[in-house]
């Protein structure tokens, strides 16, 4: 599959909701061990809030609707993760002004600028045990497979993003509160890492199921 429009993206992200959703004990799970234990509660509440703005809206503008997704999330998340998470949808948004389409190289932009963008708000570089040592590997893996079909592509950037949760079990967190737990984060992945992954799986996964 080349690319999707407006409507599949839609339901692509709806996909996305109702795994993290179905994520949320898992997710809870592992904040408890090296967070605060808040971080599925508030992956779940965040998707529900961007699950009724996208079966609302009537927008068909892609920028639009990533772009009022990013704020829906901001606006219901606390913490750390709503400003990061919103910023995923926010950056998105800016790499898909005026398109009505998204193939692998559209969709490479979007993660390559929302990992941007990330880096930026947060402060954070690869190797701290966040978010972006999934993301960033995703987003190297999209550039790798831009030209192919979207389906093929997202397929490596998922591979790409779950490499990179294995990665954080042997890190040392550089932020939050398990940056206080020294070595005793060692072993369990980051969850915002986990979180990551499992946005691109399912966006993977749909388009397989789509494809087929």
């Amino acid at each position: 599959m080349k690319e999707i429009g407006i409507e599949e993206f839609k339901k692509m992200l709806l996909h996305v909701c109702k795994k993290i959703e179905e994520s949320e004990p898992l997710l809870t799970d592992l904040d408890r061990e090296i967070g605060d234990g808040d971080h599925g509660y508030g992956m779940k509440i965040g998707f529900e809030a961007v699950k009724k703005y996208l079966e609302k809206t009537r927008k068909e503008d892609l920028f639009e609707i990533l772009k009022d997704a990013g704020y829906e999330f901001v606006n219901t998340v606390g913490g750390v993760t709503g400003p990061i998470f919103g910023t995923f949808f926010l950056g998105m948004a800016k790499a898909v002004r005026g398109k009505k389409t998204v193939d692998s190289e559209t969709f490479s932009k979007m993660l390559r600028t929302a990992y941007e963008d990330i880096k930026r708000r947060g402060k954070a570089e690869e190797g701290g045990k966040t978010m972006i040592d999934a993301l960033g590997p995703a987003v190297r893996a999209s550039e790798k497979f831009a030209g192919e079909d979207l389906d093929k592509a997202l397929e490596e950037i998922a591979r790409a993003s779950k490499e990179g949760v294995e990665r954080t079990k042997d890190m040392l967190a550089k932020f939050g509160r398990a940056r206080t737990l020294g070595e005793r984060v060692l072993g369990v992945p980051d969850p915002g890492a986990v979180s990551m992954s499992i946005i691109l799986e399912a966006m993977s996964e749909y388009l397989k199921n789509l494809s087929h």
